[in-house]
Order: structure tokens, then sequence, then C-alpha cells
């Protein structure tokens, strides 16, 4: 009998220097992080067990009703440039879709736009943001004809992980809340 207690105090022992270290070394780990980056993976964590990686990586919103693909485009173009942030590319995904497979497909329209001058100064923080440039907003139809828009959730890269230096920070959360307010223009039809 006095081995099983032995044995269970060891593993009670055991555990709760495992859970120390454990939290010792996620406290080190994290050490430098945003102040929000808990918040946001933890988002992202809830939406990812529910979705898939894709889905809890973006904002997605709806178009209004009665709005067409044209209507979207030249309400972002034109808060785009109210912004000062520049289109930069189209690319008309679903009329290459057509072109290979030779039948209709449903509209899916990817728009890049870019502020040069904070994406300069991010890629000098850290080049691998170049993966994530320009900031892509996408207009598709669903399946069932509703059309959607969706771009990156950009609080994965300003919050999710390191702090970035508050001017850099500042600037990234300008491009963010100016995608957002294009998409948000986009989604009502907004000139």
């Amino acid at each position: 009998m006095s081995f099983f207690k032995n044995t269970f105090a060891a593993v009670g022992v055991l555990s709760v220097a495992a859970v120390a270290a454990a939290f010792a070394m996620g406290a080190d780990i994290t050490r430098g992080w945003d102040p929000k980056a808990g918040e946001v993976l933890t988002s992202f964590a809830e939406r990812y067990a529910t979705t898939d990686l894709a889905t809890a990586a973006v904002v997605r919103i709806p178009v209004d009703d009665g709005l067409s693909p044209d209507d979207v485009v030249d309400s972002m173009k034109l808060r785009a440039n109210m912004r000062n942030i520049k289109l930069v590319g189209e690319k008309p995904l679903h009329q290459q879709i057509e072109a290979i497979d030779g039948t209709p497909y449903r509209y899916t329209g990817i728009f890049e736009f870019c502020d040069a001058a904070t994406a300069k100064e991010m890629l000098e923080y850290n080049p691998d943001y170049v993966a994530f440039m320009p900031c892509r907003i996408a207009l598709f139809s669903d399946r069932e004809g509703k059309y959607w828009l969706s771009t990156m959730n950009m609080d994965l890269l300003i919050h999710g992980g390191k702090e970035l230096h508050p001017e850099l920070k500042a600037k990234a959360v300008k491009v963010r809340e100016g995608l957002m307010d294009i998409m948000q223009a986009g989604a009502k039809g907004e000139l």
C-alpha cells in the first residue's frame, strides 16, 4: 500500500514540477510579445478548432444584395484612393479558371492594395513580411451566388507575436483600418 502512496506522491510532485516548468518556459517564450497576442491567438485558435486554417485566418464580410461585382470594385477603388492606398494589381481568377476549364465559373477576383511607405518599414523590420504583401482583398461569389469580400486577418501579423515598435505598429494598424474601410465601402457600394 505504501508503494502506491509513494508512487502517486511522486507522480503528483512530477506533475507539479512539469506544470511549473511549462509555465516558466511559456513566460520566457512570450517575453516581448504584443500585449494583445494572447487574445488574438486565442480567437484564431477557437476559429481554427471549428473551421479550417484558411477560414480562421481571414476576415470575411457579406456584400449587400443587389450590388454587382463592378459596383463593389468601383467602391473599393474610390475608397482606396481616398485613403491613399494604391491598387497595385487585379487578378480576375474566374477568367483564368474559365480559360483552362472552358466553362463559366462564378466571379472570383483578387485585388492587391499597398501603402508602399509602410511596406518598406515592415520589410526593414522583418523581410519575411514580403510573403504577405501586397495586401489582398478577394471578391467572390459563393455557390449560392452571394458575394463576399475577404482579406487576411492582419491582427495576426500586428498583434500575434513579437511586439512591433510603436511607430511601425501605428502604421500597420492604419493600413489594417484602411483595408477594412475599403471592404466596408465595397460591401455597401458606397461612392
